[in-house]
């Protein structure tokens, strides 16, 4: 696959992955308080071959270990976010690679790449389901335990 095409293939992925939904939980219950609430929606479809899969992983690890994520982490009012990296393909597959992580300074958010780079692949198959990925999150967001 030509380069090009494949970032843009990529980048629409990306789009459709980073589906970042801010929430307040349940007012039922108390929550703790973060800056933002984060699903990373990762698609693991049989569209995405292990080339992308990898550039995909690796591109949020380098993320979150960007100094200047960790300090924009750090300059919130409350100074932590909370993150989820959720891997899904199809309507009914999802799993979480990395559950609900309070990310705080550089040593949890090496907790959390070390995580990310640890874990195998755990879904190879199966359709694109943005919707349901979309709806996946958001229900994940809600029952986190964490509001912002």
């Amino acid at each position: 696959m030509h380069l090009g095409t494949m970032r843009g293939l990529s980048l629409s992925k990306l789009a459709a992955g980073l589906i970042a939904v801010l929430m307040c939980a349940s007012p039922a219950r108390a929550a703790e308080e973060v800056d933002l609430v984060l699903a990373l929606m990762v698609d693991a479809s049989g569209s995405v071959d292990p080339f992308e899969y990898r550039l995909q992983r690796e591109g949020y690890i380098q993320a979150f270990r960007d100094p200047h994520v960790i300090d924009a982490i750090r300059s919130g009012y409350r100074g932590k976010i909370a993150v989820a990296y959720i891997e899904w393909t199809g309507p009914e597959l999802h799993e979480a690679v990395a559950d609900w992580t309070v990310l705080s300074d550089a040593a949890s958010v090496a907790a959390f790449t070390e995580r990310l780079e640890r874990t195998p692949r755990l879904l190879f198959g199966g359709g694109t389901s943005v919707g349901h990925a979309i709806l996946y999150g958001a229900q994940s967001i809600a029952n986190s335990g964490y509001s912002s």
